[in-house]
Formats: C-alpha cells, sequence, structure tokens
C-alpha cells in the first residue's frame, strides 16, 4: 500500500498567479529521506509537485484559506526501501531533463505505446483489493502546534472511487451556487479547494472512507 505526505509549514508568503504578495521561494524536492513516525524513505513522485501548485493556487483564489504565509513541502510518497526511493528519485530527474528538449520529448511519445490502453486497466477484484492512505502534517511556526490528518481509502481511489468524489463534490457546488465562490479573480477553483473538508467528511460515514484527524 502507497501511502502519500503532504507537509506544510506556516513559515513563508506564499505567490501564485495574480498574487500582489512578494514571491517566497518554496521548499525544493530534494532528495529521499527517512520519516522516523512512518518508518519509511519519503521520495517525490510524478504528481509531486503538480500537487503543491494546486495546493498554492487554490489557497490564492479563497484568499488565503490556509493562511498568508504556508510553505508548502512537495508531496512524498513512503517506500520502505531506501533503493527503490533513489531509483524512484533519479528516473524523476531523468524525465524532468528529458522533458525540456523537443528531440528526447519525441522519443517519450514514441513510448506511449507500451502504457496500458484505455479499457485494459485493472480488474475489479483488483480495484476491490486497492488501498490508499493520504495524510497531510500541518505545523504551526508560532505555536509549534503540529497536526496529522489521514484519510484512508478502501478500494482503488482512481478507478472505483472517482464517480463517488465528482458526484459528491458536484452535489456541494450545486447546494453552494447562492454563495460567494471566488473571491479573487483568475484562475479556477477545485472541488476539493470549495468543499475543504465537508466532502471528507461525509465520505468517512461510510465504511469504505476512514478520516482521522490527531495532534503530535
Amino acid at each position: 500500500m502507497y501511502m502519500c505526505v503532504c507537509y506544510a509549514h506556516m513559515k513563508d508568503f506564499l505567490l501564485t498567479e495574480n498574487d500582489p504578495k512578494p514571491a517566497t521561494k518554496q521548499p525544493s524536492p530534494g532528495v529521499p529521506v527517512w520519516i522516523p513516525q512512518y518508518k519509511a524513505y519519503g521520495h517525490v513522485g510524478l504528481y509531486s509537485l503538480v500537487d503543491r501548485m494546486v495546493i498554492a493556487r487554490t489557497n490564492c483564489l479563497l484568499d488565503y484559506y490556509y493562511g498568508t504565509k504556508a510553505r508548502i513541502h512537495p508531496t512524498k510518497w513512503l517506500v520502505p526501501s531506501f533503493f527503490f526511493a533513489w531509483f524512484v528519485t533519479l528516473m524523476m530527474l531523468m524525465l524532468n531533463l528529458l522533458l525540456k528538449f523537443s528531440v528526447t520529448r519525441s522519443l517519450l511519445g514514441l513510448m506511449r505505446k507500451f502504457f496500458i490502453k484505455p479499457g485494459h486497466g485493472p480488474s475489479e477484484e483488483q480495484m476491490q483489493q486497492a488501498k490508499a492512505e493520504f495524510r497531510v502534517i500541518a505545523t504551526s511556526k508560532n505555536t509549534k502546534k503540529a497536526v496529522e490528518v489521514s484519510f484512508l481509502v478502501t478500494g482503488d481511489a482512481g478507478y472505483l472511487h472517482t464517480s463517488k468524489f465528482l458526484v459528491e463534490h458536484g452535489l456541494f457546488m450545486a447546494d453552494q451556487r447562492k454563495g460567494a465562490l471566488r473571491t479573487r479573480k483568475g484562475g479556477f477553483f477545485t472541488p476539493a479547494g470549495l468543499a475543504k473538508d465537508a466532502v471528507l467528511k461525509k465520505f468517512s460515514e461510510e465504511k469504505d472512507f476512514k478520516l482521522t484527524i490527531k495532534d503530535l
């Protein structure tokens, strides 16, 4: 079971597109690190930096719901193997380098034929047996308080539950359509950005989902 961890530290100003606040350098992806509380190595994955961009942009559009000094670390995937963590990290660095040049980008495009074709994903049994756990650790610089939020999904979070997420967020937004959904111009909201924890709390009432919040 893969577990995804995102660290958010309330330290510096956050800059996004159309944001008047000064730029602050966000934490770099870095090398694999040993995380004692999970007894695993954390490494960046394919969507690690994209996750941070989404959170940063949503925070700006919501007029800094997550704070004006949020400093967000890239999402890290946890694995028990030191060598596997470094292997994935080096592969990500190589992929990033190859994408910088048109010739190598074309070669990467030719590799699509080796990918799984549409309609040939996991079986129903595999989707039912899959599990995913997402954890967010938030630390306050002023109070030194730290909180961990865990969201455990039983069943494939992508193939099996995507339709549930879309429907529930759609119902939430329809119910809130009379409210002021935008405080800044530009960009677009993500469903999770609008719903915040409302939909997650609703899902936590079902057996396939478990939401846990605890102080560290």
